[in-house]
């Protein structure tokens, strides 16, 4: 704005110049004056001349303080200017390490998600080996104590079978009393037979995790169970999922679980029907139904008790053997029975 109203006065100031050299000129020459021209004209001309001199004179001036003014301005501007570019530096400066930190901060978070992830799972893992050491350290101690309590048994068993065997061969003991004698004797032999049983289904190894594909496990147990009964007209219909389940266990002691499992349909009926399904949400679930004889609601709350059973000759400890697998590997097992109609067995598998 002010170079605008500079350059108006120069112009101002070079046609007053302009003007007043030629008024100047007229009177100093007098050569195009006509002698009619009088003293007073030429006086009003030098005057308005001596006018004109004053107003460039001023102008002069005023331009002399408006172009100081204007390099005042102009530095001024060009101060600002530089310290304008230095703000605009920092303040890029500034966006940049925002971004910067901004990234960081996002990397920083997937980490801590990564590593709350990674915490989370360990917890887990160690929650869960705890759980399993402590199971197999329980069952230990009850495979341990039958161990002894069947050595010391096995210690009193000979002293009692021969006294059995003294009273059995007194010639004037009565058949009835000699009936009784084969059946305490017979009663003692069970029951060491049942210790015996205890202490092996109570035993287990270190178990040895594997990624196992349960379709084979179940494949193979029912191989193992065909063979056992081949005679049975029972028809076995696999409905399995699509997907390949996997699942990191261990492959012996999971084929034990779903033989014991089927063992118990097979043994529940001479014929019928019993359907494998297997499917898997957040976790794998192996479904097991049979059209069996079923178990009295009433004692299914026992169902997984040792030495419970409802058939003639048998421990009552496949179920509770089952039970402990399921345990060691934080799985969980599940019955549901009606009787006359069947009963349902289902295990739930943690995905691996």
């Amino acid at each position: 704005m002010e170079e605008l109203i500079l350059q108006k006065i120069k112009d101002n100031i070079t046609k007053l110049k302009k003007k007043s050299t030629a008024l100047y000129e007229r009177v100093r020459s007098g050569a195009g004056v006509t002698e009619s021209i009088d003293s007073f004209q030429k006086q009003k001309e030098q005057h308005e001349v001596e006018e004109y001199k004053n107003k460039i004179k001023e102008l002069e001036q005023k331009i002399v303080f408006l172009e100081t003014k204007l390099k005042d301005i102009t530095d001024k501007k060009d101060e600002i200017q530089k310290e304008l570019e230095e703000v605009i530096k920092i303040n890029n400066e500034l966006h940049e390490k925002i971004d910067s930190l901004e990234q960081e901060k996002r990397t920083l978070e997937k980490e801590k998600q990564t590593l709350k992830t990674e915490t989370d799972i360990l917890t887990q893992q160690l929650s869960a080996f705890s759980q399993t050491n402590w199971t197999k350290f329980s069952l230990d101690l009850i495979a341990q104590f039958i161990n002894e309590f069947l050595r010391h048994f096995r210690n009193s068993i000979g002293m009692l079978k021969e006294a059995i065997d003294i009273c059995a061969n007194q010639p004037d003991l009565k058949e009835t009393s000699k009936e009784k004698i084969k059946i305490i004797d017979s009663i003692f032999r069970d029951l060491l037979n049942l210790i015996s049983d205890a202490k092996t289904q109570y035993s287990f190894r270190d178990l040895i995790l594997e990624e196992v594909r349960i379709h084979s496990v179940l494949e193979d147990s029912i191989s193992k169970v065909l063979e056992k009964y081949r005679t049975k007209r029972i028809i076995i219909n696999k409905k399995f999922s699509e997907k390949d389940l996997i699942a990191k266990l261990d492959r012996e002691l999971f084929t034990e679980l779903f033989v014991n499992i089927l063992l118990n349909s097979f043994e529940s009926m001479d014929s019928g029907v019993i359907d494998i399904e297997t499917s898997v949400l957040d976790k794998i679930v192996v479904k097991i139904t049979d059209n069996g004889s079923g178990i009295p609601e009433h004692l299914m709350e026992k169902v997984f008790n040792p030495f419970f059973t409802t058939k003639q000759g048998h421990s009552g400890l496949g179920l509770t053997r089952a039970y402990w697998i399921c345990v060691l590997h934080n799985c969980s097992i599940e019955i549901d029975s009606q009787l006359n109609k069947g009963t349902t067995v289902k295990v739930f598998i943690p995905l691996k």
